[in-house]
């Protein structure tokens, strides 16, 4: 093998990781975070609930993405803010909420659900998803992002119980 040959392959691989490790760089520059966070009651009665969901752009770049909020063992109640998109499998309930934020911006959505009778506890997550891969969003889970709720036959109510917040 020429000599010559190899050393073009060599500089071609390093300026291909070089031009690689540059984009990769910028792209995390200019990607956009997004705050989002869930805030519901501490406790709840049977029939009709609400949450909140939250979220604020603290990007330099404007921003479009969906909010999704999965319900578990909830009957979901169609007076929540539109627009969502809706999902059920079996006792599991997906809403997805297509947001856009300039940068700086924030809002707020109101959810509005049934606890089942039947249903000893449930569960509220919220989740953020890039709509195409290309976009320049990071989601930034506030704490918390999920509310999950037992049933308290003392209290003839659901209790919100206690999620801790990890570290890293």
């Amino acid at each position: 093998m020429n000599p010559r040959w190899k050393a073009t392959v060599v500089v071609a691989i390093v300026g291909a990781v070089i031009t690689l490790a540059s984009l990769w760089v910028v792209f995390q520059a200019y990607q956009t975070t997004v705050n989002y966070w869930i805030e519901g009651s501490d406790t709840l009665s049977k029939g009709l609930a609400s949450a909140a969901i939250y979220c604020n752009n603290s990007g330099s770049l404007d921003v479009e993405f969906n909010l999704v909020l999965t319900l578990t063992n909830l009957t979901f109640l169609n007076q929540s803010q539109q627009p969502y998109i809706i999902t059920t499998v079996q006792t599991v309930l997906v809403m997805e909420f297509r947001l856009m934020l300039h940068k700086g911006e924030s809002t707020q959505k109101t959810t509005y659900f049934l606890t089942n009778d039947t249903e000893s506890g449930f569960r509220l997550t919220l989740s953020l998803e890039k709509i195409n891969f290309w976009d320049m969003v990071k989601g930034n889970g506030l704490f918390p992002t999920n509310l999950w709720y037992q049933w308290n036959e003392q209290n003839g109510s659901y209790i919100r119980i206690p999620q801790i917040q990890h570290a890293f």
